[in-house]
């Protein structure tokens, strides 16, 4: 009979703990966060766990009562200065506001049953120097939508990461995937004069590139002076990388390579992507007042070594969970940034 109730005991422990499970080991073999189909509710009396990207397996405690619905509306966010000017210089039409557009044609979008997915998407006007001087005719903004610590299902036709292009016709173009974005770039850029000009163009190429690899958490970095520039009869070769900063356990880059014909044209453009996922955000910001003062080190030290990529997850947990955390997920943030982390 105690047998019996033994065996009973440790089927019951491995039925609650195998959806987190499953979960850390869906990320860990493919560096790839799960997808979420229905809202996230707190249901009184269950519990779980999850895993850190260090292996550590948290126990998650749950609280009585149910998360409050999320409006599944895009935040438009304000422009900047340099915002303003880029919308002047391409000419859109007065009183236009590039955000409201986007906004607006994705107001419609996923099932009001399904999660709040535009509720938590970013959106970030591009301001780079190089893409405005490769196209200068055009203004980007990226959407993108958080995959850690949860992906949602993004609603058709968008993805996880997104472009929305805008000329002097005020008419969005929305590029989803890298190919579409490939196209785009060789319509659309300037005739390249001279290295200088061609490196410009390279480095705009890359800054698009790297959101389509982007998961959250890399932060990438570009030299023009590490540039290859190869002369031919047929036109000029350059290639280079975006390499990514060896924070949190990330690591690889992105290489790319332009070709540009004899009268300054861009005939190609190719790019290949070599990433190495690290440590990523799973449930670290709500064990920072855990019972066990080893798991609480644990999880500190997860967002420590995450460092000032993990800022936007800290930001979104930050609005869900109790005062007492909020007060520690501010404190180990004043930790990253005065260590530079």
């Amino acid at each position: 009979m105690k047998k019996c109730l033994n065996l009973f005991a440790a089927i019951l422990i491995i039925v609650a703990t195998a959806p987190c499970l499953s979960l850390y080991y869906s990320q860990a073999g493919n560096a790839q966060p799960a997808q979420l189909t229905e809202e996230v509710t707190e249901v009184s009396g269950s519990s779980s766990s999850a895993a850190s990207g260090s292996g550590v397996a948290y126990p998650q405690r749950s609280r009585p009562g149910r998360v409050a619905p999320v409006k599944n509306e895009l935040n438009m966010g304000s422009p900047s200065a340099a915002e303003l000017d880029a919308i002047s210089r391409v000419k859109l039409p007065a009183n236009f506001n590039p955000r409201k557009s986007i906004a607006s044609s994705v107001k419609n979008l996923g099932s009001p049953a399904g999660p709040a997915a535009l509720s938590r998407a970013q959106l970030q006007f591009l301001e780079n120097k190089s893409l405005a001087q490769a196209i200068p005719a055009s203004i980007f903004y990226s959407l993108k939508f958080p995959q850690w610590p949860v992906a949602f299902n993004v609603p058709a036709p968008l993805s996880s990461n997104n472009i929305f292009a805008f000329d002097a016709s005020a008419k969005p173009v929305l590029i989803t995937t890298e190919e579409a974005m490939k196209q785009h770039f060789r319509e659309h850029t300037a005739p390249i004069k001279n290295d200088q000009e061609a490196r410009a163009t390279l480095a705009a190429y890359l800054t698009l590139a790297e959101i389509f690899a982007q998961d959250g958490m890399y932060q990438f970095s570009t030299s023009e002076d590490d540039m290859k520039i190869l002369k031919e009869d047929g036109g000029t070769t350059i290639s280079g990388t975006s390499n990514v900063r060896p924070v949190g356990g990330n690591s690889g880059s992105i290489a790319a390579k332009l070709h540009i014909g004899p009268k300054g044209n861009l005939t190609s453009a190719q790019h290949s992507v070599n990433l190495q996922a690290g440590m990523r955000p799973i449930c670290q910001s709500t064990k920072l007042l855990d019972p066990d003062i080893l798991v609480r080190r644990m999880a500190e030290q997860d967002i420590l070594i995450m460092g000032s990529a993990a800022k936007p997850y800290l930001d979104e947990q930050r609005t869900k969970l109790s005062p007492a955390l909020q007060k520690e997920i501010d404190r180990v943030w004043a930790r990253i940034v005065a260590e530079g982390r």
